[in-house]
């Protein structure tokens, strides 16, 4: 860690210390039951629908930083809407892609007992209903996307990305899974933070800043939000896909979490201090207690019962030591059992 980066740490840790943050996060868990609002009088385009002047003013007050230039939204057919969105705010070349690629399909194999080539899919559908370009400063949007609600939360989403990519710029990439977690995790918190605030507003339920990081569990009031803390943003069947879902979840969950426990420390101050260094482990994304403290990342021993049969060559040597991170453990336990008391582990991390 070089001497910024400490600095910004241990600024960070004195200003936990000033203003007693709790042991780690506040858990979010929405319930099983997603209930979906869907609207299909959406033909027109949907900047005029929604307002999008107002829309943006909205998201800088709520972010506290303003656009250098004013987004240019464009509309897109759902068909013709390119999937996946451009990299607003990580630097991941093809090297760091291939190794997160590397140690999940090691870390899949072993706990799932089937290889899977595929990097995190943190995005899920919600890339193809919005993405923005920081370079052109444009947001393209699904036109005429019959869920409205989740279009809006998707737009609003894209927008804070982009805006914290103006302002602080790239993240040097993940080498792992667990790492790509975290950072995904640090980088969708606060959009996730705003967007919540709009949506409920939107609802007629408007609450702000302060009281929704003191009390974050009441954005599960609004079932796209709830939809997008349970990763359901995703398509596909099997075990596969359901880890898919639960990184989506995780990111989102969890980020919003620790978004709103650095909000109670100090505010939109503490918020950015994740853009500058940001937490590189799932385990510090639940337990930020333990990030400001400076503590050591825990280890999990696999079980000998497990080994048994394990081809040692599909483990990279920081599967074997146990750095796989609560995250990808909550996840591969929420296969046998309910995903949410899988979550119960972040606690003991």
């Amino acid at each position: 860690m070089d001497i910024v980066n400490r600095k910004m740490i241990v600024g960070l840790a004195v200003c936990v210390l000033l203003t007693g943050c709790e042991r780690g996060t506040k858990r979010i868990e929405p319930g099983d039951q997603i209930v979906k609002h869907v609207q299909t009088d959406v033909q027109r385009p949907e900047f005029e629908a929604f307002a999008a002047d107002v829309l943006i003013e909205r998201v800088e007050a709520l972010r506290d930083r303003e656009f250098g230039r004013r987004p240019m939204f464009v509309a897109e057919s759902v068909s013709r809407l390119t999937v996946g969105r451009p990299d607003v705010d990580d630097a991941n070349s093809d090297d760091i892609n291939r190794a997160v690629r590397e140690d999940r399909a090691a870390i899949f194999t072993g706990l799932m007992g089937r290889a899977s080539v595929d990097k995190p899919d943190l995005d899920g559908a919600l890339a193809t209903f919005a993405h923005y370009d920081a370079a052109e400063g444009k947001l393209t949007y699904a036109n005429g996307h019959a869920d409205r609600e989740t279009l809006r939360l998707a737009i609003v989403l894209a927008l804070v990305r982009g805006l914290n990519a103006e302002y602080f710029g790239a993240v040097s990439g993940a080498q792992s899974w667990d790492e790509a977690l975290a950072l995904e995790a640090s980088a969708l918190g606060d959009a996730m933070f705003v967007a919540a605030q709009i949506a409920l507003a939107q609802a007629d339920q408007p609450i702000d800043a302060g009281e929704m990081a003191r009390f974050p569990e009441v954005a599960l009031r609004n079932a796209a939000v709830r939809g997008v803390f349970d990763g359901v943003s995703g398509t596909g069947d099997g075990e596969e896909a359901k880890i898919a879902q639960a990184e989506r979840g995780f990111a989102a969950r969890e980020g919003y979490a620790l978004a709103a426990a650095m909000y109670r420390v100090n505010g939109w101050s503490a918020v950015e201090m994740m853009k500058h260094a940001p937490p590189r482990s799932s385990a510090y994304v639940v337990r930020p207690d333990r990030w400001f403290s400076g503590d050591d990342l825990g280890t999990w021993r696999w079980p000998a019962e497990l080994e048994t049969g394990w081809d040692v060559e599909l483990w990279h040597p920081a599967v074997r030591s146990g750095r796989v991170g609560p995250a990808v453990i909550a996840m591969w336990l929420g296969q046998t059992i309910d995903p949410a008391a899988a979550r119960s582990v972040y606690g003991g991390w």
